[in-house]
This record gives C-alpha cells, structure tokens and sequence, in this order.
C-alpha cells in the first residue's frame, strides 16, 4: 500500500478522533502535543503515530476556529441592520420563514464582529419570497447559538456548530436589496427550490412531503410519525443520501450545459 495513502488515513483517524473528546484541548496541551509528532517524524520508528497526533491537533484547532466565529454574548439580543444573502433553501412553517443568511454588511460598530458569519433566522408573519442567492437588507436581533434544555436529547448547539452556522436570531424587518449572488451551488440551490415548488403545486402527486425529502432532502414537512417510522426502519439516511444524490446530479447537468454553450459559443 502507498505509504502516503497510510498516512492520510492515519491523520484522518486522529481528526475523528476529536469527536471522542468530551472537551477541546487548550492552545498549551496542542502546542506541546505538536512538538512532540515533530520529534517522533523525525526519529527512525513510529512514523505512523505523528500523522495522528496531527489529526488531533488539526481537529482540535478547527473546533477552535469554528466557536471563535460565533456571535459573542456581547452582540446578542441587540437589533442590528444587516446586509446579506439568503444561503440554501429557505423552509416554510406554519407562521414563519427559517432560512440562513450570509452577512455582507453590518453597522460599522459591529462589522468587523459580524461580516462573514452566516446565521439562522426565522422570519415571522411575512409574505416576501426569499430565493437562494437573493440579497436582502434585514433588521435583526441575534444572539450566540444555544442548544435545547434537554441536554439528554439532540444537541442542537452542535448541529449548529458542525453546519458553520454563527448564531440564530429573527427579523424584525427588511426589504429587498438589488444584487443577486451567483455561482454553481447557487444555481444548485435554487434548482432544488423549482423542483420543490413544482411537487407542492402537483395535482396528482400523493405524499408529497416524503416525495420532497427524497428527491432535494428536504425534510421540514415530515410529520413526527412518519420521521419516528423512519427512524426506526434504519431508513433515515436514505433521505439525505438521496437529496445529495439529486444535488450532484444537477451539478452535473449545470456543469455540462455550461460546458456545452461554451464550446458553441467559442
């Protein structure tokens, strides 16, 4: 086997390894843990154990990184007017909108805090249409992410974390702002968004919310039995799996059309 390919599973392990942890290493233990792989790569045995003892110092750094970019207690619960874009696909509930936003511009006091971060909202009693992409000027009020009290169930700080979203908030107000972000995941997203608007307007199409989970993996519109049966038929990852499935297959027809008009029009 390629020495190399050892090696990069090795330091995989040792990254999946953090997820073990019950807390993060301090900068200290890291710093030494790192002194430590370099003395053993450069000795003549246990090539295997650096790589490792990297991954686990890479997983812990990144970890680190990611709860270093959510919102500080100091900037929540404050309203803030911010300016962005409308990240994945927005979901619908009964009185609200959920949707992520990525910050391109905040109040000056705050931007340098702000800019960059992207954050869950709920937008409440609203009838503005929010598309993937679209660029929007919020006034908002935010706070750091937080988990639910039953710390014994899903531990929704560390979804929040692990899907690098910075904080949760609602919208007070907003308006549309001209601009519209591009790019090939964008186009993925909102292809996804016209293919769920069009089994939501079929006539003829039964189980519809199961229909939408499976083919864009959108699964807010489940209700609580069918997830339950889901979830205890091992089912559950067949839902993702098949909207990741639909995402890469019209990347791939995205990529060849583009492809295409290029060789046509050159």
């Amino acid at each position: 086997m390629d020495r190399r390919l050892v090696w990069a599973v090795t330091f995989s392990l040792g990254v999946c390894a953090v997820t073990l942890q019950r807390s993060l290493l301090p900068w200290v233990i890291l710093a030494g843990m790192g002194l430590v792989g370099i003395g053993l790569f450069l000795g003549p045995r246990l090539r295997l154990l650096p790589f490792f003892i990297f991954g686990v110092i890479w997983g812990n750094n990144a970890y680190h990184h990611a709860l270093e970019q959510r919102i500080a207690d100091a900037n929540a619960r404050t309203t803030r007017e911010i300016v962005g874009t409308v990240a994945g696909l927005p979901r619908e509930g009964a009185r609200h909108i959920r949707f992520d936003f990525q910050i391109l511009e905040a109040s000056p006091e705050v931007g340098a805090r702000l800019v960059g971060r992207t954050v869950r909202l709920r937008w409440y009693e609203t009838d503005n249409v929010l598309t993937p992409g679209s660029q929007w000027r919020l006034v908002v009020e935010l706070r750091s992410p937080r988990g639910y009290r039953n710390h014994h169930g899903f531990d929704y700080e560390l979804f929040l974390l692990e899907n690098g979203i910075q904080g949760t908030g609602y919208v007070r107000q907003g308006s549309r702002s001209p601009g519209m972000q591009n790019g090939l995941w964008v186009a993925v997203d909102r292809f996804r968004l016209n293919f769920r608007k069009h089994l939501a307007n079929s006539q003829i199409l039964v189980n519809k919310p199961l229909l939408t989970a499976l083919s864009v993996g959108e699964r807010s519109e489940l209700d609580p039995a069918v997830r339950e049966l889901l979830r205890e038929s091992g089912l559950s990852h067949l839902v993702a799996i098949s909207g990741l499935h639909i995402g890469l297959a019209a990347l791939f027809a995205f990529s060849l059309a583009a492809g295409t008009c290029r060789v046509i029009a050159g």
